[in-house]
């Protein structure tokens, strides 16, 4: 009997499901820096203007006055960068990394094997290996006074 997570390609360890509602400021104050209605607002704004209807994930990078003052995120996340995520993202297993920006997405994709099939989950996409697409993102707009936000919609893990 095996006493610890198994790995299974594609899905996620019981460990990395808990930090998918994480925050992340890159700030020494990073417990509490962000104030959840705050939080609420920007998610709202990237749902409405570049989310799907089914499971996927994102991840975005802002400056840290953003994140608690949302009423320019627009100014960080263009309406038209979120509808060219929206098409980008429809089918699925398709992922968002546009060369510049601050957002990349992912759908989940069913993996079929010879004895079976399995989905790697939206949030795997984003989260998975060292130069992920959450590394890449940061790699490329991370600063001083920043917050990543990762957030995941409708997904469903089994233990």
């Amino acid at each position: 009997m095996l006493w610890g997570p198994v790995q299974v390609p594609g899905q996620m360890p019981r460990a990395g499901l808990l930090l998918l509602p994480l925050l992340l400021c890159f700030r020494p104050e990073t417990s509490g820096s962000i104030d959840p209605d705050a939080l609420r607002v920007i998610v709202d704004y990237v749902n409405c203007n570049g989310g799907v209807n089914s499971q996927y994930a994102f991840t975005a990078t802002l400056p840290h006055g953003t994140s608690s003052k949302p009423q320019n995120v627009s100014t960080c996340l263009p309406t038209t960068q979120l509808a060219d995520m929206r098409e980008t993202i429809r089918p699925s297993g398709a992922l968002y990394h546009p060369p510049s920006g601050n957002i990349m997405a992912a759908r989940t994709i069913e993996v079929i094997i010879p004895n079976g099939k399995y989905t790697e989950h939206s949030e795997w996409h984003l989260l998975s290996g060292p130069n992920s697409l959450v590394a890449q993102l940061t790699a490329r707009t991370y600063g001083q006074d920043s917050c990543l936000i990762l957030f995941t919609l409708n997904t469903m893990e089994l233990f």
